[in-house]
């Protein structure tokens, strides 16, 4: 299966957290930067359904979550050497492509 680098921002970048979600060792975790992006946050009116009702039962009204946008700034993260299985996990537990 083909690797891929994944930048991993905010929570993502925490080695114990990605090794909870997907289950094993990690490889990379080198300190990276992403030019071109500012750090944001977003709160539950800015989450799809159905993750905001999920997101609010947890949470309720004070959710809110780091994410990225277009900017002229630079995000810190770090880089994890990921097989594109893990990927597909990751955006799961992101909810990523769950707009409905």
């Amino acid at each position: 299966m083909a690797k891929v680098i994944f930048f991993g921002y905010g929570a993502n970048k925490d080695y114990y957290r990605l090794r909870e979600i997907l289950g094993k060792d990690l490889k990379g975790g080198e300190s990276a930067m992403l030019e071109g992006f500012s750090l944001a946050t977003q709160s539950l009116k800015n989450i799809p359904e159905p993750p905001r009702r999920i997101l609010n039962k947890v949470w309720g009204d004070s959710f809110h979550a780091y994410t990225i946008k277009r900017g002229s700034w630079i995000v810190a993260g770090k880089a994890w050497v990921l097989e594109e299985e893990d990927l597909e996990k990751i955006k799961q537990w992101e909810f990523v492509g769950k707009d409905g």
